[in-house]
């Protein structure tokens, strides 16, 4: 009968212990699931910068803009129902337009669209600051099927 109080005793320690540890670990599985779902959000809006870089692009292959309207037709882009919104304060976007050039020039210039959003770490990890970003660039066509670098 002794042993059977002793395991009893033993069993009630070994719980008390699991829940000890679990405690303690309770906290560091917290701040890995909160780094996950940071790290998705973060990757999720530079997939939206690399996008909205394309359809910038796209804008000057085929439209005939300028830089400042590829800019705000951007920047309008994440204003759309069905997009992310994004604080348009950390939105920045730079385009740059390059003309078409004579078919005699083997190097003609590239037009870009470079799309950066800045992103917080919380304190927790620092709490500094950081870029996200997209860019898209095409080759000015003399007449010939467009070329695209989407990087």
């Amino acid at each position: 009968m002794r042993s059977l109080k002793m395991k009893i005793k033993s069993a009630g320690s070994e719980k008390g212990q699991a829940i000890a540890e679990f405690a303690l670990l309770l906290p560091v599985l917290a701040m890995i699931l909160i780094a996950i779902c940071w790290y998705s959000r973060v990757m999720i809006t530079r997939q939206q910068m690399i996008i909205a870089a394309r359809y910038g692009t796209d804008l000057i292959r085929h439209m005939n803009l300028n830089e400042d309207e590829v800019t705000a037709e951007i920047k309008s882009y994440f204003n759309q129902d069905n997009i992310r919104k994004l604080d348009q304060n950390k939105l920045v976007v730079k385009a740059k337009i390059s003309q078409a050039v004579l078919p005699r020039d083997m190097t003609p210039p590239t037009s870009w669209v470079e799309v950066y959003y800045k992103f917080n770490l919380s304190l927790m990890f620092g709490g500094k600051e950081f870029w996200v970003s997209g860019r898209s660039e095409v080759l000015n066509d003399t007449g010939t099927t467009l070329f695209e670098n989407h990087s």
